[in-house]
């Protein structure tokens, strides 16, 4: 996990797996209990500019396979997520 806050203390936070790929990166990130049901990849409702993710899955061979917004209305609820393949 990697965490980087801008000149404004704005945080990203990257989540990577045991391979050293990038999973998920969330903008503006916000911690605790008001904002996540599970971190990274289950957040729970909030404001629109709050903990904003992408989640990114891989093949085999390491080649992306999806990219994914995850919750992007915010309403904690994930049937809306938007993946591209």
């Amino acid at each position: 996990m990697e965490t980087v806050t801008d000149p404004k203390a704005v945080v990203t936070k990257t989540f990577f797996d045991a391979l050293g790929r990038r999973t998920a990166t969330v903008e503006n990130y916000l911690a605790g209990a008001n904002y996540w049901t599970v971190e990274p990849l289950s957040p729970k409702s909030r404001a629109a500019d709050e903990c904003r993710i992408t989640a990114t899955t891989y093949d085999m061979a390491g080649n992306t396979v999806t990219l994914t917004a995850v919750d992007p209305d915010h309403d904690g609820n994930l049937a809306d997520n938007q993946v591209t393949v």
